[in-house]
């Protein structure tokens, strides 16, 4: 018993410290200022430190999860920031608000998380034509793009942008944010006065749309586990594509997902179950007509 409690503290402590060592990077790169050496040593001291042992989602993960066992949960998030995007327009023609800025930066927010599977500390931090790259011409293809020092694993990770997501992207940039702050914006989520938003107001975006329009309760990085779910529901056993897709440094990683495969091989035992009996059930009987011949068995 003093052996498993011993594994515990040590469990909780190498959670703490992991955090913690995020935690003061973060205040480094982003209140401090410090310089790229600086910060690339800061990174190298804290990877010496171990990362908590983790060996499955969360409940509160199982949970948000459960939720897309309904599939009209992921259609009502799928198409949700679009029509968040119709009433943007239609309020902008009429008498445009704060509330409109937010509304548009939700629809903005949920779309490129639904598609594109980059961590929440780096969502609220993007800017055009530095992560973001929109072009507009028939067949152009749009990206977003982060550099090394903005990742977790520091490795240049791109996305192609889906081309409604880019129409999207490229009308807030060009008409709906100047309606609102008076100039195209930098960053993407601004406050009207043009001051960035916090990333725990972006978060609030996310979470409160979501839930009140589309039924969900999420976060934004939940919509990670949400891909690697889909993904791995249509192909089971790809953990190296989630890694890859996710970002994730080590392999490790990603086999947190690996307890949601007992219901797929569930899933596909049922089916095998069923296929296994249809094939011992007798076999209607063909109609005999005229110079035809059955050809099930006499009994």
């Amino acid at each position: 018993m003093r052996r498993g409690s011993d594994q515990l503290i040590r469990g909780q402590q190498k959670s703490f410290d992991h955090y913690l060592e995020r935690a003061l990077i973060r205040i480094a790169r982003e209140w401090v200022k410090v310089g790229d050496a600086v910060l690339t040593e800061l990174k190298r001291v804290a990877s010496k430190l171990p990362a908590p042992t983790r060996y499955d989602l969360t409940l509160k993960n199982k949970q948000f999860l459960r939720q897309f066992d309904d599939p009209q949960a992921l259609r009502r998030l799928r198409w949700l920031p679009e029509q968040l995007w119709k009433e943007v327009k239609n309020e902008i023609r009429q008498k445009p608000n704060f509330r409109t800025l937010a509304k548009a930066q939700a629809a903005l927010a949920l779309g490129l998380l639904t598609f594109i599977s980059i961590r929440s500390e780096n969502l609220w931090e993007l800017e055009f034509d530095k992560h973001i790259f929109l072009k507009s011409g028939s067949g152009a293809i749009s990206t977003l793009e982060l550099n090394p020092e903005e990742v977790k694993n520091e490795s240049v990770i791109g996305f192609d942008i889906p081309s409604h997501l880019a129409k999207i992207l490229i009308e807030y940039r060009e008409s709906v944010a100047p309606a609102h702050i008076g100039y195209r914006p930098t960053r993407l989520f601004v406050h009207t006065g043009g001051a960035p938003k916090a990333q725990s107001t972006v978060a609030y975006l996310v979470g409160t749309y979501a839930k009140r329009r589309a039924g969900i309760t999420l976060t934004p990085h939940q919509f990670r586990h949400l891909a690697a779910k889909i993904m791995l529901d249509a192909n089971p056993g790809n953990f190296k594509g989630v890694k890859q897709v996710l970002g994730h440094k080590n392999l490790k990683t990603t086999l947190t997902y690996a307890g949601m495969d007992s219901r797929r091989a569930d899933r596909h035992h049922q089916v095998l179950i069923e296929q296994a009996v249809a094939r011992q059930m007798p076999q209607p009987k063909r109609r005999r007509g005229k110079g035809m011949v059955s050809d099930a068995p006499r009994i």
